[in-house]
């Protein structure tokens, strides 16, 4: 057939620019960090405190309801890889690429102009813009 076009992708980074910035991930964040410093002051309170039970319970709720948000987050995570998976797919089929690797894993160099993280968060933000906010 004659070359392969191949292009490398750093997917961790593409990764950690759609989590920062989709909305579902960092309310999900900004939850728990409310509930941690919850429970910090609880159990700082509760060791001179003789309220034993109530405290008790109240630090359980904490915990189920940090639990509850590591599901939602493990369901966040997944959809956003699953988004990243079909951008990338649909960038090959597009640009005839045959190959594309992740830098991180197993691609030890290529020249910078194979580069496509760029062009793959930029499909991420113009996709995000074309969404409705029902569907994020």
């Amino acid at each position: 057939k004659g070359s392969s076009v191949i292009r490398y992708v750093n997917i961790k980074v593409v990764y950690e620019h759609a989590l920062n910035n989709d909305k579902e991930f960092v309310e999900i964040n900004n939850k728990r960090q409310t509930l941690i410093d919850k429970k910090n002051s609880l159990m700082k309170n509760h060791h001179g405190a003789s309220s034993g039970e109530s405290t008790d319970e109240e630090i359980k709720q904490i915990d189920r309801e940090m639990a509850a948000l590591f599901a939602d987050e493990d369901v966040v995570k997944l959809r956003i890889y699953r988004r990243i998976g079909d951008i990338i797919r649909d960038m090959a089929r597009r640009r005839g690429i045959d190959f594309i690797f992740n830098i991180g894993d197993v691609l030890v160099y290529a020249k910078t102009e194979l580069d496509i993280t760029e062009d793959v968060i930029n499909e991420l933000n113009y996709r995000d813009d074309r969404v409705s906010p029902l569907w994020k």
